[in-house]
């Protein structure tokens, strides 16, 4: 839920090596950069509870910038799908951030937020927030316009659901190659949160992820 970040999860092996030639006690703030950035690569990689142990190792080191370190943490209890912890970190980081709103943390702290409410189904808290986020924040207006939408499809999933006693089934269009659309179709039931069409590709090996 670090919803912008250019470190990759191949970065990781660099990182690691990175840190093993560098003395925390010498030169602190690189050192503590170098984990920063590991622990977002782990984030990437999907290695949640991994990179919430670096996030909160340096928070004990570095209070300078705790506020990052608690966002990490939070991103990745979100992705951990503890939204009941996520949303207490990320409403912690909102407040300290309450006078400069124009801190990139603190809006992204408020989605993070209203991405967790609607994920425990509480929508009308999620919209509200989202209503905020647009007023507030009309430059990044059409990331909480595409939440929006999200948010009324899944109400009218409910709806369905309460009206037939039956889910209703969001169809997902896949395109592209025939055998990656199948591969896809079989699997796109265990991702509920993807509601957007999908284009199914091949992807050379070294522009891929590895893992």
């Amino acid at each position: 839920c670090d919803w912008s970040s250019d470190v990759c999860s191949s970065d990781l092996d660099y990182f690691q090596a990175a840190l093993e030639r560098v003395n925390p006690e010498e030169q602190p703030a690189l050192y503590f950069d170098i984990s920063y950035n590991l622990a977002k690569a782990l984030q990437h990689r999907g290695e949640h509870r991994q990179a919430i142990k670096v996030f909160e190792g340096l928070r004990q080191v570095d209070a300078r910038r705790e506020i990052r370190y608690e966002h990490g943490i939070a991103s990745s209890n979100y992705k951990l799908g503890d939204y009941r912890s996520a949303i207490q970190q990320f409403t912690r980081n909102a407040e300290k951030y309450r006078s400069r709103k124009r801190d990139l943390f603190y809006y992204e702290s408020k989605l993070g937020i209203a991405m967790c409410h609607a994920m425990l189904k509480e929508y009308g808290e999620s919209l509200e927030l989202l209503r905020t986020l647009i007023r507030e924040d009309p430059d990044n207006s059409a990331l909480y316009l595409k939440e929006v939408a999200h948010l009324k499809m899944a109400l009218t999933e409910e709806m369905v659901f309460a009206g037939t006693g039956q889910p209703l089934m969001t169809e997902i269009r896949i395109e592209g190659d025939h055998k990656l659309c199948e591969l896809l179709s079989s699997m796109i039931e265990k991702f509920p949160e993807i509601r957007l069409p999908i284009k199914a590709i091949y992807v050379e090996k070294r522009e891929n992820n590895p893992a």
